[in-house]
């Protein structure tokens, strides 16, 4: 899938799936041997997410359900993983992730990714991405040299359709806030490195928990935990429903 900003073309999006990857990612390590005794796994407990005190009031998410809009994209639906309300992050330049259902035929028209900074007449970001295809996509702000600045709420957008805000559009938004690490969190990612997505979840650091989990889901093709952790993330957020109707994995 490509996206389009300013004219040039950029390979940017990449599913964050146990069965797709890109360039974008380190490849995924060999499939162990196969023996006769049985596979050793450790037993990962799933992700509790502590949404922060001020993550300002519920209902800034916005899911993309095209089913009711009757048109080329009325199976599809468009849902930001990320939480009812802001959702954090301590990284400038964070991955955004989404889930497309369905869409095909409205490939021509295309997909399109905003992000809005409300302190400035136009865009931060805006780019197009030619044929869309169904399933987890993550998009790298650091491949467009996009840099978040700490404290203000970004929005987020994407649209499937025209992507010019017509109607006829299935779109979905959510809001993003850059902060600095405390002293605690950073203590404890030093004290635990191999924990690095419970510790994120448990300090209500959305966006990082959840780009852990999904370089785990890449690095570890053949671990299912990380897909159940990913799993248990988007159900206290209330979007285990995707994972019902969604293809992939």
């Amino acid at each position: 899938m490509k996206f389009r900003l300013a004219g040039l073309s950029f390979v940017t999006l990449c599913a964050a799936t146990a069965t797709a990857q890109t360039a974008a990612d380190a490849p995924a390590p060999n499939a162990p041997a196969t023996t006769d005794a049985p596979a050793q796994t450790t037993k990962r407990p799933l992700l509790k997410y502590a949404a922060p005190k001020a993550a300002g009031s519920p209902g800034a998410r916005v899911d993309g359900d095209g089913g009711s809009r009757g048109t080329g994209a009325k199976d599809a639906a468009i849902y930001l993983l990320a939480p009812d309300g802001e959702a954090l992050t301590t990284q400038k330049q964070p991955s955004l992730f989404y889930f497309q259902r369905g869409g095909e035929a409205d490939s021509k028209s295309g997909l399109t990714l905003t992000v809005v900074d409300p302190t400035r007449p136009t865009p931060l970001l805006k780019a197009k991405a030619e044929n869309p295809e169904p399933g987890f996509r993550r998009v790298q702000l650091a491949r467009y040299s996009v840099e978040l600045q700490p404290g203000v709420r970004y929005e987020w957008r994407v649209s499937l359709g025209a992507g010019e805000g017509r109607s006829s559009d299935v779109f979905a938004s959510g809001v993003i806030r850059y902060v600095e690490p405390s002293a605690e969190l950073t203590k404890a990612l030093e004290a635990s490195p191999g924990k690095r997505a419970e510790i994120y979840a448990q300090h209500g650091i959305w966006y990082d928990a959840l780009e852990e989990v999904s370089n785990r889901i890449l690095a570890e093709p053949q671990n299912r935990e990380w897909e159940q952790a990913r799993a248990s993330l988007l159900e206290q957020i209330g979007l285990g429903r995707i994972l019902e109707k969604g293809k992939g994995r």
